[in-house]
């Protein structure tokens, strides 16, 4: 500091070299601290989104490896975790198995129903086949009505053809 009395002004002269160096270092030590803190809210956001998803995604793979002709329902969802059970998850879990069963018991509906109607629909036939049969081998049957007999035998083998196809899809 110089004072020159005389005049009645004061000079002070003081090194801003310390002043830099608090300003330099306070602003690399807030620049770290928020660096840091945007990496623990990364992480901590990463952390908890993937404790969300890692659910969903396991219940898409159990979905898409279901496979209704090979039915294990109880699987879908299963390995779920088990701490929340209004989550949304295990809900659409729940929802999944309860549509998977849903399907396996239509499927099967479908076959039996396929199955039945096949050999209802056999009886009938065999019983028109066999009459025709017998028909056609009597020889005093007029020719025109031999020809109609054949339609009608070529028309039941059409049918029986239609029923195998139905026996081999159920």
């Amino acid at each position: 500091v110089i004072v020159e009395p005389r005049q009645g002004r004061l000079y002070i002269e003081a090194s801003f070299r310390l002043v830099e160096q608090v300003v330099l270092w306070t602003g690399l030590v807030s620049m770290l601290l928020a660096l840091l803190a945007i990496y623990a809210v990364s992480w901590l956001s990463y952390r908890s989104a993937k404790r969300l998803v890692v659910p969903v995604n396991q219940l898409a793979r159990d979905v898409a490896e279901w496979d209704p002709l090979h039915p294990a329902a109880h699987a879908i969802g299963a390995d779920l975790a088990a701490g929340d059970e209004n989550s949304e998850v295990q809900q659409l879990g729940t929802a999944l198995r309860s549509l998977a069963l849903r399907t396996q018991a239509f499927v099967q509906r479908e076959r039996d129903f396929t199955r039945h109607a096949s050999h209802e629909l056999r009886t009938p036939l065999t019983v028109v086949r066999v009459a025709t049969d017998m028909m056609r081998s009597d020889p005093e049957m007029p020719s025109r009505l031999q020809r109609s007999l054949e339609r009608v035998q070529r028309a039941g083998q059409d049918m029986e053809a239609v029923i195998d196809a139905f026996l081999i899809l159920a």
